[in-house]
């Protein structure tokens, strides 16, 4: 059960997802929640909530930060520090990840994320959308028992 605390966060990650004009604020909120251990685990300065990385052709500010790995077995591995891309509020780290969302494209030049942004309902966006975006393969199932254990929030 989480705390009042938890719930407050929670609440705050749905309402920064709404007016970032997320497709599915409940669940990105959810993810939010997943991504920093309930806010435990930001990237300091960073407003980074979704677990963004300062990869590939991102020129954008970012901080160096540790972050955790899933391995296949659902272990966990923390390594070396890693870039994480900056965001003024947490409603552009959640607009961001719907640029990316929309925009990221295989090598056959389809969007990546088609499945995801097509789900019907949060639960299908969250299954799909773990799929891809997650280093950790039990990401998706944790997303998903939080939104259903708290989706009465996002009423």
């Amino acid at each position: 059960m989480a705390t009042e605390q938890q719930l407050q966060f929670l609440k705050e990650m749905y309402e920064s997802a709404k007016r970032a004009d997320h497709r599915w604020p409940g669940a990105a909120a959810c993810e939010a929640v997943t991504e920093t251990g309930w806010s435990a685990h930001i990237p300091k300065g960073s407003n980074n909530v979704l677990g963004i990385k300062a990869l590939g052709k991102y020129k954008g500010p970012y901080v160096t930060a540790d972050g955790t790995e899933q391995n296949a077995d659902g272990t966990f591995t923390i390594p070396a520090s890693m870039a994480w891309r900056v965001y003024k509020t947490t409603d552009d780290c959640f607009r961001d990840q719907m640029v990316i969302l929309t925009t990221q494209r295989n090598g056959d030049g389809a969007l990546l994320y088609q499945k995801a942004l097509d789900a019907d309902t949060p639960e299908d966006y969250i299954v799909e959308e773990s799929k891809i975006w997650s280093t950790g393969v039990l990401k998706g199932a944790i997303v998903l028992q939080i939104y259903k254990r708290y989706k009465e929030v996002f009423q």
